[in-house]
């Protein structure tokens, strides 16, 4: 009878850790390939950009409403900040995204929405002003 409980034990274990990891594999496991998961720049709609010396805050919006919020990854590559916004059928937040990441951007020109293959600028240093909220040209698709 201990024997028979401990197998059950065991199996009800092993169930529920593998259950746990397949969800922060769904949830999080994107992040491993990259830019290659997240949204197009093209099905995005764009809130607000803010730059600072100490930090970059982007939201926004899909244009689909099936979808759900999971997440963001970024890099940074000299003096070009490049972002991901992963959303999901199964995501466990609303639409609207909301990245903020702080580091010292002090000396960076550009902000870019990426997904490995389309970029779309959505932040230029020649263009607009440091430390100023932008409220991006929302007219069509995209930010």
């Amino acid at each position: 009878m201990k024997k028979a409980l401990k197998i059950i034990g065991i199996v009800v274990l092993s169930v529920l850790v593998l259950c746990v990891s397949g969800k922060v594999m769904l949830e999080h496991g994107w992040r491993l390939w990259g830019f290659s998961k997240c949204e197009s720049p093209d099905a995005l709609w764009g809130e607000s950009v803010f730059v600072g010396d100490d930090a970059v805050r982007v939201s926004g919006t899909t244009n689909s409403s099936a979808l759900r919020y999971n997440g963001y990854t970024y890099k940074r590559v000299g003096d070009t900040l490049y972002i991901g916004v992963r959303y999901d059928i199964f995501g466990t937040y609303w639409a609207d995204f909301s990245v903020e990441i702080k580091d010292d951007f002090s000396s960076l020109k550009n902000v870019v929405l990426t997904n490995g293959e389309k970029e779309e600028i959505i932040w230029d240093y020649q263009k607009d002003e440091k430390h100023k909220e932008i409220v991006p040209d929302i007219q069509g698709v995209g930010i």
